[in-house]
Parts: structure tokens; sequence; C-alpha cells
């Protein structure tokens, strides 16, 4: 046993690339000759495949011109196998480069362990016991998903690395969703929290891993650490590269907020929910999403009916349109909050659109009427504002 553990070629390129025999790192070992190594990592991810030279000249060193390309790839080739035998690899028993019928081939031996493969093994294994032998299956995805590291020899940004860069995360990405299946099934919850856990380490951004671990969470009765996860992604995308939450994040938000409500209710119970969280003199503030929404939804009915009505946009601003600070903004905007929602009607919306603008839908009102409520939400915002530099600014459109 020790002898085969010596004697063993292990190659790792799950999360970082590396060559080991026996020992000895021999990647690290022979860093100096990074374009044997590259390729060696093209060989590797082609292995079996019959290539010709001037096909993997031109995809890894597209910018170079060979007098001749036979030549030029065989002389690779030769230093290539003299670096690998000088660490005391044999072709025999661990790899091999092979020339036939004017292309090269990479075939691995006995002696050798490439982690990527065993992920592929690992996965049609556990892919076929899951409905059988769910436990047996368990056990081969738990292998699997610790193999995985992280992006298959990430190091490489050439495009011909991301094909099977893809399919190694895929594999991962699905053994993660059927292991929680099969957890789910068992209810082993507190399992499936787990394994989503350890897998938002190795994949941080991938949506439908965060989606599913809410579900988890849910589904343990975890709704506080379900609503304190999604708010910390959404607003962590939101800052960092501006994005919103995509309509699957928000669909599970939905299920998040009202998970609490009996399913039970027939429908008067529901209409005395509905009425009791009506229960309001102001106007109805909502997400900007749910503003245009509404918005697209009353412009279809004013079409059908011939009835007005109109869009206000206030705007604050400085005297000399000079940027508000931090401070002035957000005592700006929740002062502008409370006066917009006790100066419209009860069934008018209204949106914080941005950073200093609100939107107002005003229907069934003449132009007369939805300007003298936006004068009177600007007299009472100067009268309540301390800045005396400070502001607020409307505009009146018709929807139609």
């Amino acid at each position: 046993m020790r002898n085969e553990i010596m004697d063993l070629l292990e190659i790792r390129t799950l999360g970082h690339f590396t060559v080991k025999y026996g020992t000895e790192v021999i990647s690290e070992k022979s860093v100096r000759s990074k374009v044997l190594w590259e390729l060696f990592k093209y060989l590797l991810t082609n292995r079996g495949s019959r290539l010709p030279a001037d096909t993997v000249l031109e995809t890894l060193w597209p910018e170079k011109e060979y007098a001749d390309t036979g030549a030029a790839f065989k002389a690779q080739i030769h230093r290539l196998k003299k670096m690998l035998e000088e660490n005391g690899l044999h072709e025999e028993r661990h790899l091999a480069i092979v020339y036939t019928q004017g292309c090269y081939r990479l075939d691995l031996g006995s002696g050798c362990w490439l982690d990527a493969a065993v992920l592929d093994d690992l996965f049609d294994k556990a892919d076929t016991l899951s409905t059988e032998q769910p436990r047996e299956a368990m056990e081969i995805y738990q292998r699997l998903i610790t193999l995985y590291k992280g992006d298959y020899l990430p190091e490489i940004s050439s495009p011909w690395v991301f094909p099977d860069r893809n399919n190694y995360r895929r594999i991962f990405l699905k053994s993660v969703f059927n292991l929680d299946t099969l957890y789910r099934q068992e209810g082993m919850f507190a399992e499936s929290i787990g394994l989503y856990e350890d897998a938002l380490q190795i994949v941080p951004f991938e949506e439908e891993l965060h989606i599913r671990y809410l579900q988890a969470l849910m589904s343990a009765g975890k709704k506080g650490e379900a609503r304190a996860h999604y708010e910390n992604i959404t607003s962590r995308e939101y800052l960092e590269t501006g994005t919103k939450p995509s309509m699957e994040m928000k669909d599970i938000y939905q299920l998040i907020t009202h998970k609490s409500e009996k399913v039970d209710m027939d429908l008067s119970n529901i209409h005395e929910m509905m009425v009791d969280r009506s229960k309001t003199d102001s106007g109805y503030v909502c997400p900007p999403d749910y503003f245009r929404f509404l918005y697209s939804l009353e412009k279809r009915r004013l079409e059908r009916r011939g009835r007005t009505a109109f869009l206000g946009l206030l705007t604050v601003t400085r005297r000399n349109y000079k940027p508000l600070s931090l401070n002035m903004q957000e005592a700006a905007v929740a002062k502008l909050t409370e006066i917009v929602g006790k100066n419209i009607r009860k069934g008018d919306v209204y949106t914080q659109w941005n950073e200093t603008q609100f939107l107002l839908l005003l229907p069934d009102l003449t132009r007369e009427l939805g300007e003298r409520v936006l004068k009177r939400i600007r007299n009472q915002f100067r009268k309540e504002t301390a800045p005396e530099d400070l502001i607020l600014r409307y505009k009146i459109k018709s929807l139609i």
C-alpha cells in the first residue's frame, strides 16, 4: 500500500491546479516551465482526443507564427515529455503522450488520479443510485461535493477552458440540488441548510443556490434567518453592482414574508385580513417595480373607459442644483414620505423612484386638482423643512 501511494500521480484541477507525484508537488517544482504546463493542461482537458499540431498551437498561442507548425509542436511535446520523465513519471503507469495518424493524444494510466475524472464517475454513480438506493446516493453526492473545490483550472482565462469549466460547475450544482432533494425526502432539513452554506462558500454568486438556501431555511422554520439572508445578499448586490433582485428572488421573498399566514382560511377570513391591512388614512407607498405595474394597469383601464389619471413627479433639489449631502437627503426623503402620504387620497399610490424623486399616481382628477395636490405638498414641505436652500419641484403629466 505504501508503495502504491508513493507511486501515485495525483492531478487536481478543481479550484487550484497541482500535480503531485508521491509526496512531491512537481507543478510547483517546475514552475518556470509555464508554457509546458499550459500545454499539459490543454492535453489533459482534451485527454483521449486526437489533436492536430496546428489546432493546438493556434488555440494556445494564436499570436505566434511558425515556419513549420509540425516541427514546432513536436519540439514542445519533446520538452514536456522530458520534464515529466525527469520528475519520475512513466508512460506505462502514469500518463502517455502518443503520436498517431498525424495527431497527438494524452492517455491517463492506472497510476494516475484526476479529480475531474473522479467527479464525472461519482456523478454517474449517484445519479444511477438516487431512486433505488437513496442513502448510498447521498454518500456519493457528499464525496463529489467535497471534491469540488472551485472552478476548473481557474488560473486560465482563455476561452478553450470555458466549456469544461462550465460543465464541472454544472455537475457540482446539480449534485447539490439532487442531494438536497434526497435530504428533504428524509426530512433532513438541517443537512440541507448545511449543504447550501458549504456550497455558497465555493460558488457565492450563483443565484439558484441562494434561492434554494432560502427555501431550506423556510422549511426548517428559520424565517428570521431567511429574511436576514435575503436582505443581506440583495442589498450587497445592489451596492456592488447596482443589480436589483430578480423575479425569482422576489417570489421567494414573498414566501418569506407571508409564510406565517395560515393556508386553511376561507374567503371571508382572507377578506378580513386584507381589510385590516388596508386600514390607513394615508396614500399607499409601494416599491418602484410594483408602482410600474400599477401604472400600466391604470393606463390600460383608462384606455378602456376613457377616464383620466395623472402622474405626478416630485423632485427635491437645492436652489443652485448642487448635490444634497447624505444627511440632508435622508432627512428630506423621510419628511417628504410623511407629507405625501398625508396629502393624497386613501386610494392614491406613490413611490420613491430614486434618491431624491417621488412618483404619484393620481386617478380620477382634473389637471387643476392634480396640480393643487402637488402644490399643497410643496408648500407643506417648505414649511416643515429647515434648510432654506432646499426646494421641492413638481411636474404633472396625463397618462393618456
